[in-house]
């Protein structure tokens, strides 16, 4: 089947290449470029294995991918890569004894495999991996899960960051009315904010300090962006 698309879309970008229209022409040409580059890329993931074994959930192959494409970047020699995976469930306002169990199972298998691989290829310095999401969930239960809440928790994983550790402050007690909390519901607030998480991992890609600053421009609300903010030590070589 892919055989027969990759030959019609060849064919179709041909003729497309010969039209008097230039717009025609620049799509014909970016088709077939994308196509050539899809074509590469399926030869060189299928001929790249990695021995670490995966568990077979979503999670799980997403993350086997990604360690596969990693161990075959010396042939395609990118210096950065950035890969965005998709875990599903987290919003657990029905049922979330039940599903918020298994989804710390997934994640946690599928992150365990996934940092062996990197070991074994001798990248794990190389890559950082951290979770994210768009909001965190309420201290107080609706009688079968919780509802959309501001603060959360996010894990960052690698042989380049300062682990075993929690950054920020967390609640002592989960209790309403503990003190870091807001409303009826339960509401955390943040000890910290979007901007400064990502600051030290834009550092540790590469950006300069004096760049904090332009690509995060909210920061220096939080922290003193030239230095790289309150998590400035996340990494050990930053």
């Amino acid at each position: 089947v892919l055989e027969a698309l990759n030959s019609t879309i060849q064919s179709s970008t041909i003729q497309s290449q010969s039209s008097s229209n230039i717009l025609e022409q620049v799509f014909a040409d970016t088709q077939l470029n994308a196509n050539q580059r899809n074509q590469f890329f399926a030869k060189l993931f299928n001929n790249f294995q990695v021995d670490t074994p995966f568990p077979d959930t979503p999670l799980g192959n997403s993350l086997k991918a990604i360690a596969t494409t990693i161990a075959s970047n010396k042939v395609l020699g990118q210096k950065r890569q950035t890969f965005f995976v998709l875990h599903r469930g987290w919003d657990t306002h029905q049922e979330q004894v039940d599903k918020h169990s298994s989804l710390l199972s997934e994640l946690s298998t599928a992150m365990q495999s996934f940092n062996t691989s990197l070991r074994q290829i001798d990248l794990e310095n190389n890559v950082t991996t951290f979770t994210a999401s768009e909001f965190g969930r309420t201290l107080r239960s609706n009688g079968r899960g919780t509802d959309h809440g501001w603060g959360g928790v996010s894990v960052i994983a690698g042989g380049a960051v300062n682990g075993g550790k929690v950054y920020g402050d967390y609640p002592q007690s989960l209790a309403l009315g503990s003190g870091m909390d807001i409303g009826t519901n339960g509401r955390l607030l943040p000890s910290l904010s979007t901007d400064q998480l990502i600051a030290p991992l834009l550092r540790w890609f590469g950006l300069g300090t004096g760049q904090l600053q332009d690509v995060l421009p909210n920061l220096a609300k939080f922290d003193a962006a030239e230095e790289g903010g309150t998590l400035s030590g996340l990494f050990k070589n930053i």
